[in-house]
This record gives structure tokens, sequence and C-alpha cells, in this order.
């Protein structure tokens, strides 16, 4: 038998709304890598709504960076609060360096991408700086990753608000050409959070597909 508080909690659960996405996630490439050589791959693990885990394909580091372009595909399951916006839905990418011959591998360090941020924007491209998985230390280097991501909604109601982009403090980075990277994609991001507090709901689906075709053949 339930008691009171579980009978609450499940009635909350029950009266949220809930949306089923699939989501197009393109791993793209590691910049500003400490190393000079060596292979690195990521491990993606979706940590809200839903089981999916991957291993990318390795990648030689050259000229401090390694480029995947290697794209997943799965489906997710988000819940909107109350007032509309969608709660956190996180996919983890950690990114490890082979050592030992491919025997073994290094964590280089992590980011966490809220997929509910993307969520009726059509087609984004974003950077993230590497978190380390040290917690004394506040950051691994420099290192960002770049990817491109996509959702689209395949059930429930068009009508939700996604939450608003993390904005970087630019002083977790040292390298003035990045701050100057990062302060670009901030303004676009403040930009984006405008538009969607003053439309308080999204239904921007159609514009995904040809938006994608036109980024896939710009290359």
């Amino acid at each position: 038998m339930l008691t009171l508080g579980q009978t609450l909690a499940s009635g909350l659960k029950i009266s949220k709304k809930k949306f089923h996405f699939d989501v197009d996630l393109c791993l793209q490439e590691l910049i500003n890598c400490t190393y000079v050589s060596g292979a690195v791959f990521a491990k993606l693990r979706l940590k809200d709504g839903g089981s999916f885990v991957v291993l990318s394909r390795r990648g030689e580091v050259v000229n401090h960076s390694v480029k995947w372009d290697q794209e997943s595909k799965f489906s997710c399951k988000m819940y909107a609060t109350n007032t509309g916006e969608l709660e956190p839905c996180i996919c983890k990418v950690s990114l490890r360096k082979e050592t030992k011959g491919g025997r073994t591998y290094k964590k280089l360090g992590y980011v966490k991408i809220n997929l509910a941020e993307y969520a009726g924007a059509g087609v984004m491209q974003r950077k993230y700086l590497l978190e380390s998985y040290n917690e004394h230390k506040q950051k691994t280097d420099n290192s960002i990753l770049k990817v491109r991501i996509q959702l689209r909604l395949t059930s429930g109601d068009s009508l939700f608000k996604a939450p608003k982009a993390k904005i970087w403090e630019i002083g977790e980075v040292e390298d003035e050409g990045i701050q100057a990277d990062l302060r670009s994609q901030q303004q676009n991001l403040i930009s984006g959070n405008t538009r969607m507090s003053t439309a308080s709901t999204i239904s921007a689906f159609s514009m995904g597909s040809s938006s994608c075709n036109s980024l896939r053949q710009g290359g």
C-alpha cells in the first residue's frame, strides 16, 4: 500500500507533460588538445530519459586537435515543469586517450550536454570546455569539444519552452583566441535565449531538415 507521500509523488509525475525526441548528435572535433600525438576516443552516455551508450572511433591527434565527424542517433524522453519548461536531459561525453598501445586509456575530461536546450532549435553547433575528473582541479586545460545537435519531436505537445543555454565564465579559459571565440558563441546564446523568453513556446521542428542538409553540404 502506497504512503501519502508516494501517492503525491506519483500523481505529480503523472501530471507532468511527457515528450519524446529523436536526437542526432554529431561529435565533430576536439581542439586545443594539450597532446601532440596519440589516439583519442569518446564515450557518449545518456544519463536521463533513456538508455544509450556508444564509443566513438579512435581519432589521431594532429596539430593539437582530433577530428571525428561521427554522428550518433538515439531517442530520449523529457518532462516539462508546470511552467512548460523542459527539465534537464543530460548526455555525458567522456574523452579518453589510449595508453599502453591501446590496452588501456586515460580519462582526459568530460562535458555534460543538456539536450533540452536544443529542443525546437533546429540544427545547432556548440563548443564545450572540458571539465576535469579531478574534483579538486577546477579545469583540465583549454581543450574544447565541438558538437552539432538536432532534436526532432516524435511524441507530445509541440508547445513547450526550452531552458536557457549555459553561459560560460570567460575567465575559465586562458587562451585569448579561444576567449574571443567563446565570447562570440555567448552572444549568439544570449540572443537565442532572448528569443526564447519572448516567445514562451517553441515549435520550430520544420526548419531542422533543411538546416541540417545545408550544414552537411557546407562540411
